[in-house]
């Protein structure tokens, strides 16, 4: 986002970016978590992880498309602003996810290690994103398209949590009490 556009960036200064990413990707990441929370309390995890799994892809496409056109920075701003959002639909679904397989003795130390592997999920690929762009030749085209496709196994995941008894039972659970959950 930083390198010109001579080098296949989008030229954006270093205030413009930390404002776009610092101050309105917060906001973002706390619209998505309460946004996150209020849906998965009203139609539970079944029904909203798809959706969330959707809105945690797209802002992959939309880097590919940012890397093969010019785009305006309104688009930009509203592209990282999706992306933010959709991260915090993710924690959140993801703390859910943890808070309801975390049981037994050792529950406190399964989300303490199941949220670490969660940053270790966000640091990994962030530490061998540029190797990997130097490896694919330098072109950002070719590294999101790259990026894109595979995350698409996501969805390929999502299937293995319905398999999971606590996930059934919540979700059961939900559906016995969504009048007193939801408010309706």
């Amino acid at each position: 986002m930083l390198e010109p556009a001579s080098k296949g960036g989008l030229g954006i200064s270093t205030e413009a970016f930390g404002y776009i990413k610092g101050t309105l990707g917060l906001i973002a990441v706390i619209a998505g978590n309460i946004v996150g929370g209020w849906m998965l309390s009203r139609w539970g995890f079944r029904k909203c992880i798809w959706w969330f799994a959707v809105i945690l892809v797209l802002p992959n496409f939309l880097y590919l498309y940012m890397a093969a056109s010019t785009v305006s920075m309104a688009l930009v701003t509203g592209f990282i602003f999706v992306e933010h959002f959709g991260n915090g639909l993710a924690m959140m679904a993801f703390t859910l996810f943890i808070l309801l397989v975390s049981r037994g003795k050792y529950k406190t130390s399964f989300y303490a290690i199941s949220t670490g592997i969660m940053g270790l999920g966000m640091m990994i690929p962030s530490m061998f994103s540029g190797k990997l762009y130097k490896f694919m030749g330098g072109s950002y085209i070719t590294f999101f398209l790259v990026v894109s496709i595979a995350s698409l196994v996501t969805f390929l995941v999502i299937p293995l949590t319905y398999k999971i008894d606590k996930i059934k039972e919540a979700d059961k659970l939900w559906e016995e009490n969504k009048t007193l959950i939801a408010g309706d």
